[in-house]
């Protein structure tokens, strides 16, 4: 399947998966996935905690990104 990916791209369409893969990268390498999980889960409950009278009119997005972001690190992880 990657093969066939690769056969659709344009050679910018490729240039951009390649340093979008290199700034994961990077990022993995500064911080392991388990770690920003696991910080992200620390920042998002405190965040709740905090706010728990109010919460914003978007909560339900925010809680959506956080949940894909959460589940992208963790497969990242593996």
């Amino acid at each position: 399947m990657d093969e066939q990916i690769k056969k659709t791209k344009t050679p910018s369409q490729e240039e951009d998966a390649q340093l979008l893969l290199q700034r994961l990268n990077d990022l993995f390498s500064s911080a392991p996935p388990q770690q920003l999980r696991e910080s992200i889960h620390e920042i998002y409950l405190t965040y709740i905690i905090q706010n728990h009278e109010m919460l914003p009119v978007n909560f339900t997005r925010i809680a959506t990104d956080i949940y894909y972001l959460i589940d992208f690190l963790d497969k990242a992880e593996k």
